[in-house]
């Protein structure tokens, strides 16, 4: 949902063991010599018994093709699946052109790694449809520590 600078928003998707919720909302606006800045808040949100929540504060800056963003949060503790709470943030730069993107990030504090994405998207019929290739560094994969690749395709529909 979208009303003038604000924006609320959710996204939803199968994560083999449950489903994974994603709710954001952010405030954001645009200077007259087309630098954009932003600031939102998401809380990510697991109905299976493999995670706990994590809540971020989420900082944006763009100007032409390029992004960067500065994202910083929190990862729930949950004694029962054994995590213990952990602080962390992310900074991404992403390059944009003509519905190609690449986005380069890092993570830091309790978590570290890299993080890397290319990928299109174009609207069809209303729909914004997208493909993305996403690789994670060893240290993001928590289960083999080998790293971890994953080929995504999405379907969304924005309402006004």
């Amino acid at each position: 949902y979208k009303n003038g600078n604000f924006s609320l928003g959710a996204w939803t998707a199968d994560v083999q063991d449950g489903l994974e919720v994603d709710l954001y909302g952010s405030y954001s606006f645009e200077t007259e010599s087309g630098l954009s800045l932003s600031a939102g808040f998401t809380t990510y949100q697991y109905t299976g018994d493999f995670d706990s929540a994590y809540n971020e504060v989420n900082l944006g800056l763009s100007y032409g093709i390029f992004s960067l963003s500065y994202n910083i949060g929190t990862h729930e503790e949950d004694l029962g699946l054994g995590i213990d709470e952990a602080d962390y943030d992310f900074t991404s730069l992403t390059i944009e052109k003509d519905g190609f993107y690449a986005t380069l990030g890092t993570w830091g504090k309790d978590f570290e790694g890299n993080y890397a994405e290319v990928g299109y998207g174009t609207e069809i019929s209303g729909f914004e449809i997208g493909v993305a290739l996403i690789s994670n560094s060893e240290e993001l994969d928590l289960e083999a520590g080998k790293g971890d690749e994953s080929l995504v395709f999405s379907i969304a529909k924005t309402f006004y």
